[in-house]
């Protein structure tokens, strides 16, 4: 963490690391942050999501 103040953190973080480890973090949170940049995280976010939801909306039971 670089910094942080009572309503946002900024981390520092190698692209791989970001790209495969934040992604699943972040949704832990659910709708509770907003991801403000870097634009490739917060689509990988997005990408992730949709697969989660069409799991769960192709799931018959």
């Amino acid at each position: 963490m670089t910094e942080r103040n009572d309503r946002e953190a900024r981390f520092l973080l190698d692209v791989p690391s970001m790209n495969k480890y934040l992604p699943k973090y972040l949704l832990s949170f659910g709708t509770a942050i907003r991801i403000r940049e870097p634009l490739a995280l917060k689509l990988l976010i997005q990408d992730r999501a949709r697969e989660i939801s069409r799991h769960y909306m192709d799931d018959a039971d």
